[in-house]
């Protein structure tokens, strides 16, 4: 395993602009300052986590594994105290390593994933598919109403 760098939470705390922005994530440091134009969500979500350990953030938001694989091609260094178990990590590095290898080459898979549909027994679903049954005719009755007046209307005024 090569060595990096070790940074503390200060010095990667000056990272913090557009020319220059690092952030850490589970304990490794990444300059994201090539990548900035290049992120899905846009910059701005990276610079307002510049310069701070943004792996919270970065594990909310659910990222695939290939933008889990990005962090190796970006990473230089690794935050000073962090400890990660040795096996786990080097593990992780070899799999993240062959997942940037395979989007790199362009032979990269994606695993799709989804939620089960439930079955239409369940009595707490049957509320939310009257709820939006509701929700779609009172507009239209409404839209209807509306047409009949206008109509009505205008039929009077043509025989008054």
């Amino acid at each position: 395993m090569e060595a990096h760098q070790i940074y503390t939470l200060s010095q990667i705390s000056s990272h913090n602009g557009v020319n220059d922005c690092w952030v850490a994530i589970g304990g490794k440091v990444i300059d994201v300052t090539n990548f900035l134009q290049e992120h899905p969500g846009g910059d701005v979500l990276l610079l307002e986590v510049a310069g701070k350990d943004a792996t919270q953030d970065f594990k909310a938001i659910g990222h695939s594994k290939g933008a889990k694989s990005l962090l190796l091609r970006y990473q230089v260094g690794v935050v000073e105290g962090f400890e990660a178990k040795a096996e786990e990590d080097v593990a992780a590095a070899s799999k993240d390593r062959d997942v940037a290898e395979e989007t790199a080459t362009g032979k990269a898979t994606q695993t799709m994933t989804g939620f089960p549909i439930e079955d239409g027994d369940d009595k707490s679903n049957s509320h939310g598919r009257e709820f939006g049954l509701i929700q779609f005719l009172v507009p239209l009755l409404i839209a209807c109403l509306v047409f009949w007046y206008r109509c009505s209307s205008t039929i009077t005024e043509m025989f008054s």
